[in-house]
């Protein structure tokens, strides 16, 4: 009888609202918005890839710069197609649905998009490996040395030409270092920040990657029936573990000033949300399946 009501209870906690509700509606919304916002966020870092790349990219630069440098645009549109994929398995489709068609499309699309998101993690992974290459600058002792060599200087994010008109007016301080395989330079303060912010992007990069297995993994056991049990336990747990690792890189954005990366996250975290609240409604419809006659007995 316990664990009869201890069934009905998760049910009535996981159970989606009916159709035409006020609540259901209000969920409608928030999601939708969360999705528009992640959209918003795509085309602002693509703007700010368009504005660095004018100081990071040269004529000589070959496909996989190109790519390191659009690396967050590239991420951001292959996470929100995989994750309108997603949103479309897990709610707006029956659990009879059956059309091979579209069943491969989604799966090709998930393929596609994840080996693009993984393309992105070896661009990150090329950016932390490249650190040690992070140099001082040879017989320069000053920014005006770099006057007139198409030299731009880093600094929170922020690119600035080095002309003789600007090189006296830059606050810098200590060594000046290169930047390999750019014409980018930054003092002592500016590799640090460079550094930490290289290591916190392949943290929270393969925290989601975590994230994203994982929920592939409960989409295919729920696809099978399956509600509970081990693999959906550990599957969540891993999922939490790689959730705290993105608050860890969170605060760290929030405590560092880059409140644009902080936003972008909690909306990611929000969308996600999403995905694992329909993903908890869909166990709650298959638990009151998997029992009708003990439900519909009390």
């Amino acid at each position: 009888m316990a664990d009869q009501l201890a069934r009905e209870n998760q049910i009535a906690r996981d159970a989606p609202p009916s159709s035409g509700s006020n609540r259901e509606k209000f969920i409608l919304w928030l999601k939708w918005s969360i999705y528009v916002l992640l959209t918003l966020n795509f085309f602002y870092y693509l703007y700010e890839d368009m504005m660095s790349a004018r100081f990071t990219l040269t004529s000589s630069s070959g496909i996989l710069k190109w790519m390191e440098n659009y690396v967050a645009s590239f991420e951001a549109i292959s996470w929100i197609v995989l994750i309108l994929v997603y949103e479309l398995e897990t709610y707006w489709l029956d659990d009879d649905f059956s059309n091979k068609l579209v069943e491969g499309a989604m799966l090709t699309v998930k393929i596609v998009f994840a080996i693009l998101i993984l393309q992105t993690s070896f661009s990150y992974t090329s950016i932390v490996i490249s650190l040690p290459q992070i140099i001082p600058l040879a017989d320069v002792k000053t920014l005006c040395d770099l006057a007139g060599q198409d030299y731009s200087f880093l600094r929170d994010l922020r690119y600035t030409t080095v002309t003789a008109e600007t090189c006296g007016e830059i606050p810098y301080e200590g060594t000046l270092y290169a930047v390999p395989r750019e014409p980018v330079v930054m003092d002592t303060a500016g590799r640090m920040d460079f550094i930490l912010l290289s290591i916190a992007d392949i943290f929270e990069n393969y925290s989601w990657l975590v994230i994203l297995a994982m929920t592939e993994l409960a989409v295919r056991l729920q696809n099978k029936g399956v509600f509970e049990g081990p693999a959906l336990l550990w599957s969540n747990r891993i999922k939490y573990s790689a959730y705290l690792v993105i608050f860890v890189v969170f605060s760290y954005w929030l405590k560092e000033g880059y409140y644009v990366y902080a936003w972008d996250e909690f909306v990611w975290v929000a969308g996600f949300g999403v995905l694992d609240y329909n993903l908890r409604a869909w166990r709650a419809e298959l638990r009151a399946e998997s029992s009708p006659a003990q439900i519909d007995s009390a």
